[in-house]
Order: structure tokens, then C-alpha cells, then sequence
């Protein structure tokens, strides 16, 4: 199973699912969301708080739009709780 668990603070991005479906777990402290990701129709602005990019259907093809280059260094791949300790 695919899982993309990571913050990304100095990135403004914006997700569209252009095929298949996905979910978008974000962590804001003491608030917990859950995103559906099924249309391209819909675009989903990548917070700057931890998020988890996950169940992705078959062929399913997810659209990063970012206002910078990829810099593998600005990402946080380590699990959440991991953090806290």
C-alpha cells in the first residue's frame, strides 16, 4: 500500500486527483481532517501542517502544482508521532 506521510512548510501546493481516487489526512494539533480526492474537478491546497496521502485506487494519478521546485531536504518524511518523543 502506498502512503505519502510528510510536512512541507515552505511549499505552497495544490493537489488535484486527475484520475482514480485518494485521501488526505491532515493534523493541525488538536484538529484531524479527512479530504476526498475523486475529481479533477476538485484541488485540495496542500496544508502546512502534517498530512498523510493515502488509499489510492487502482491507476490513480495524483497532480502536484507547486510554487517551488522539489527540494528533497525542506521534507519531513519521519512518522508523526515519532516527532513528538
Amino acid at each position: 500500500m502506498l502512503k505519502l506521510s510528510f510536512i512541507n512548510s515552505p511549499y505552497n501546493n495544490a493537489l488535484v486527483c486527475v484520475s482514480g481516487t485518494y485521501k488526505v489526512y491532515i493534523h493541525k494539533g488538536e484538529i484531524e481532517e479527512i479530504f476526498d480526492l475523486d475529481s479533477p474537478d476538485k484541488c485540495l491546497l496542500e496544508p502546512q501542517d502534517w498530512h498523510t496521502i493515502y488509499d489510492f485506487s487502482k491507476n490513480s494519478v495524483l497532480l502536484v502544482l507547486s510554487d517551488r521546485f522539489y527540494e528533497q531536504e525542506d521534507y519531513i518524511y519521519e512518522k508523526y508521532p515519532d516527532l513528538l518523543n
